[in-house]
């Protein structure tokens, strides 16, 4: 499996990403990061997406992509 992170997961280009990773059998998204006050649900930027599970875009922490 591979574990799949994208930063600036709020964007249009990040939501063409995340719905062709979402598909493939040998991706796992490992997180998602944007400029946010706190955790948000995905499907607040992408509504296509509501229903695919619990993906949260989480605020950036620069420490976790070291």
């Amino acid at each position: 499996m591979i574990q799949v992170g994208i930063l600036g997961a709020k964007g249009y280009a990040s939501g063409e990403a995340l719905r062709w990773l979402l598909g493939h059998p040998e991706v796992e998204i490992a997180c998602l990061m944007a400029r946010v006050d706190a955790p948000t649900p995905v499907a607040e930027f992408f509504p296509a997406l509501r229903g695919v599970g619990d993906l949260v875009i989480e605020p950036v922490d620069l420490k976790l992509l070291a």
